[in-house]
């Protein structure tokens, strides 16, 4: 994002973050019932899918450059 320095943008995602979280779970039970069944696939898919997928494409870009570091 090219930014000088990551303080801006911290009280805005921290508001994001807040109501997210207040969006998919209102109180502990919900929290349970949501953990049990959708949350799984839902984290799964965007803590591992995504950036894994973005990582391909990174390699893919970089390999097509040729200036893939060699170890």
């Amino acid at each position: 994002m090219n930014l000088s320095d990551y303080r801006p943008i911290v009280y805005p995602l921290g508001f994001i973050l807040i109501v997210f979280s207040h969006w998919i779970a209102n109180n502990l039970q919900e929290l349970i019932h949501a953990l049990g069944t959708s949350v799984t696939f839902t984290v799964l898919t965007v803590l591992l899918g995504v950036p894994m997928l973005l990582f391909c494409i990174a390699l893919v870009k970089k390999r097509g450059h040729g200036t893939v570091p060699k170890n």
